[in-house]
Formats: C-alpha cells, structure tokens, sequence
C-alpha cells in the first residue's frame, strides 16, 4: 500500500498537546497565579500556584515581575526544608533581576540554613 494521506497518531497528539500548551494561558493568567500565590495558606499551594504563574509568563509581564515569582517559589521552598530547591529559585530571580532584594535575601537565609541542616 502507498502511504497514507491521513495524518498519523505519531504526530497528531504531540500536535494537540503542542496547542494545549500555547493556548493554556491568557494573557492576565500571570497575574491571577501570582495573586493566588500570595494569598496561598500553605507552602504546597504557594509552589503550585507560583508554578503555573512562570508557566503563563509572558514578556508582556515583565522581567522583574518574574524574577520576583521565582524569589516568591524559592521562599515557599525554603518553608518546607528544600533548600537546594530554593536556591535554585533564587538564583533564577537573581540572574533575570540583580536588584531583586528578597531573592538577594532569601537566597542567603537558605544557604544558611541548609548549611545548617548538614
């Protein structure tokens, strides 16, 4: 048989997932997250939250907006013990935002404190 002119399952799902994907985001998503975020009860649903922020970022957003969801996910972190998990954050705040003071400031409270832990 010749090849089919139908398109193949092999590239039909990642396709759709490929849409779900450029399409799970509006354009004020960012900002519900992060407000969510902020008022989240528990370090759990503070890293959720702030997660799905990042994932709907968009330029139109802002640099410094971002770096300060990454430095608000790294104290969530911190909050639960993760802190190799939190610097990570941190240093993702800080390379997006040199002047972001609470990445500056958490990321030293974490590595102190997960030096004290070992």
């Amino acid at each position: 048989m010749g090849k089919s002119r139908y398109i193949t399952g092999s590239f039909v799902i990642p396709f759709v997932a490929m849409l779900v994907f450029l399409t799970a985001c509006s354009k004020s998503e960012f900002k519900q997250w992060k407000e969510k975020g902020l008022n989240a009860a528990t370090p759990e649903e503070k890293i959720e939250c702030f997660t799905k922020a990042l994932d709907c970022w968009t330029e139109n957003d802002g640099v410094a907006e971002k770096a300060k969801v990454y430095a608000k996910r790294g104290n969530a972190y911190s909050e639960k013990g993760h802190y190799d998990v939190a610097l990570g954050d941190y240093d993702r705040a800080i390379d997006l935002d040199v002047n972001c003071s609470e990445a500056v400031n958490g990321r030293a409270n974490a590595a102190t404190a997960r030096e004290g832990v070992r």
